[in-house]
């Protein structure tokens, strides 16, 4: 019972990542209407700028603040240049843009870095914390885990309780309508789409803390953060952070099963032979 309440704590780590990458498509639903498909690819792009900058002797805070701009740039750059001229276009092809977007960062990515996985300095060391009695994690799990939960407290608290976030909710029921009140639908879109961008930035970079530098892994990580949107019906932050959390903790403990099922089978097997 013990190795099952380990790997549920390690899951969390990765589930924060999750959540974060399903807040950032949150945003951008709520404030334009659009499933950002690309938000995985983004934040895969984003990930190798910030590991590539920091390797070549940018300092770590400065190459961490480029790429959330880069991320945020990509995410008004996406609005202005495509998902605007989209914007009476059906839902089906503003999704099918995402679409495209997401092969283009790929096909691009993978013709730059390859497939291989790169094994980079970690951002942060995973020195053993004791969580429960007798249960060690490494420290990065916890502070991801952490960052995970502050930030959707400050998510929530600005799109619940400000002007923006009101804006946001009221462009998501009727542009027309928040136009008619003076309130420009495109600059609260071109935002959310920037903040939503750079949230998948800053999923991808801290998972890499786990999972290494790949390309595949990380544009797939828009898969598991879909999942957790859904679970918070592209509405709720919190409820989207949870699903991302379940996630992680199923994942890990998979992973577990997957080492303790050949175990016993092979026991058994001595047991049939002797």
């Amino acid at each position: 019972m013990t190795e099952v309440l380990r790997f549920a704590v390690l899951g969390l780590g990765a589930g924060a990542c999750y959540g974060l990458a399903a807040q950032g498509i949150v945003l951008v639903y709520r404030g334009s209407g659009v499933v950002n498909f690309a938000n995985g690819a983004v934040g895969m792009v984003c990930a190798f700028f910030f590991y590539n900058s920091r390797e070549s002797g940018t300092p770590t805070w400065l190459a961490f603040v480029l790429a959330l701009l880069l991320g945020a740039g990509i995410g008004v750059a996406v609005h202005f240049v495509m998902m605007r001229p989209l914007r009476r276009a059906p839902a089906l092809s503003r999704l099918i843009a995402t679409l495209g977007l997401f092969t283009a960062l790929y096909a691009f990515a993978v013709n730059r870095y390859g497939f291989n996985i790169r094994i980079v300095t970690k951002l942060i060391e995973p020195q053993p914390v004791e969580v429960l009695p007798d249960i060690s994690i490494g420290r990065d799990r916890v502070a991801l885990l952490l960052v995970g939960i502050v930030l959707t407290v400050v998510l929530t608290a600005v799109y619940h309780h400000t002007r923006f976030g009101h804006a946001t909710t009221a462009v998501a029921e009727s542009r027309r309508a928040t136009a008619a009140q003076g309130i420009s639908p495109d600059r609260v879109a071109a935002v959310n789409w920037a903040v939503g961008c750079a949230l998948g930035a800053l999923a991808a970079i801290l998972i890499v803390n786990l999972s290494g530098l790949q390309v595949v892994t990380l544009t797939l990580l828009i898969v598991p953060a879909l999942a957790a949107a859904l679970v918070g019906s592209f509405r709720s932050f919190w409820l989207t952070l949870v699903g991302g959390l379940l996630i992680g903790i199923m994942q890990s403990e998979i992973a577990y099963l997957q080492v303790k099922l050949p175990t016993s089978r092979d026991g058994a097997r001595r047991c049939r032979s002797s």
